[in-house]
């Protein structure tokens, strides 16, 4: 009988690789694998797993085509969940010997068990080895996914949460946990007699969240005016007072999910960016690691990191500072911050299918 289209491709599948042509610069290059299929080496039914490779090339970098075969050849393997993930390591290491390389297998639920499985070579390379971040956590989702990728590319962080008069200061409290689990230096501000005399927002008041500004009716009641232009520019100065020679900010504004606030556009942050690098005539950086992201990406770079656990009961985003605790997080579950934290966590689930 003649062989299916393929079959004898995958068969005889051979791992290649090619010259890394940027070696001057360290860089990371990921994977995901999300139709991985294996068998059962003792039932024989087949697993399926999406397999994420992370690593940071060397010498070599991998060719994409045959690193398919060669994943697609395990799909008549009978191999266990635990040496899928160190296999294909192996293989990949003794192939491009890189700098660093992680394999992450995250296989379908099976007997109400789910697997997941981590094996790493090597040391990560930080992006920004030999300096600090100062990282803006308000103790909900997006600054705890910003303060983890900060951790990921700087060589130190500080955490600084500022209270500026919100009608319950619950979060802060949510921060203070963060910070000490992490185990990071953190530094409380108190801004709040500024931002409540000179602007109106449903944050102070506690009235209807879901409503318009009432100075300006195209946006959102819960916007409050320039609140990040000063959060910004209070940890600038936190920074500057330290006599720190290039002053990087991480901050989880995000533009894709940005509720109608002016001030979370990339746009803006850019231009803040330049303000505070002229104003204090020291280089400044804002990253925005969530700028472009969602939040079911969010609580997908959480789950990567393997703090998806600490996101959820870590985390608080409700504007009415609700404890009822969910499957997506702490919350009311109908303000707009709620219904866009689960809807997002719903897709995530979706998504890791």
């Amino acid at each position: 009988m003649e062989e299916k289209y393929g079959t004898r491709m995958i068969r005889e599948n051979q791992l290649e690789r090619f010259e890394n042509r940027n070696k001057q610069r360290d860089y990371t290059i990921n994977f995901s694998i999300p139709e991985f299929t294996c068998l059962c080496p003792i039932s024989g039914f087949p697993d399926f797993a999406t397999i994420t490779i992370e690593y940071q090339p060397a010498d070599f970098c991998v060719e994409l085509k045959s690193l398919k075969l060669y994943i697609n050849h395990f799909r008549d393997k009978n191999v266990f969940h635990e040496d899928v993930a160190n296999i294909i390591l192996d293989d990949l290491v003794q192939l491009l010997n890189p700098r660093y390389m992680k394999v992450f297998a995250d296989f379908n639920v099976r007997g109400n068990i789910h697997t997941t499985i981590t094996v790493v070579h090597g040391t990560k390379m930080k992006m920004f080895p030999d300096k600090k971040a100062f990282v803006l956590l308000s103790g909900g989702q997006d600054s705890f996914v910003s303060l983890i990728w900060a951790i990921q590319h700087f060589n130190s962080v500080e955490a600084v949460t500022l209270f500026y008069g919100q009608s319950h200061n619950i979060e802060v409290h949510y921060a203070e946990k963060i910070a000490k689990s992490f185990n990071i230096p953190h530094s409380q501000y108190n801004i709040d007699g500024f931002l409540q005399s000179t602007a109106d927002s449903s944050l102070f008041d506690g009235n209807n969240h879901s409503g318009q500004h009432n100075a300006a009716r195209h946006l959102p009641a819960s916007f409050v005016p320039n609140r990040n232009g000063l959060f910004l520019t209070v940890i600038a100065n936190h920074a500057f007072r330290l006599n720190v020679d290039h002053i990087h900010i991480v901050t989880g504004v995000c533009q894709t999910d940005y509720s109608g606030y002016p001030d979370c556009r990339d746009s803006y942050i850019k231009a803040k960016q330049l303000e505070l690098s002229l104003g204090l005539d020291v280089p400044v950086t804002i990253h925005t690691p969530l700028m472009w992201k969602n939040k079911a990406e969010t609580f997908i770079m959480a789950y990567e990191a393997g703090r998806l656990n600490e996101l959820i009961h870590m985390t608080m985003t409700c504007y009415n500072g609700n404890e009822t605790l969910h499957e997506w997080g702490f919350g009311c579950g109908v303000c707009p911050a709620c219904s866009l934290r689960k809807k997002g966590f719903e897709e995530f689930l979706l998504l890791k299918k």
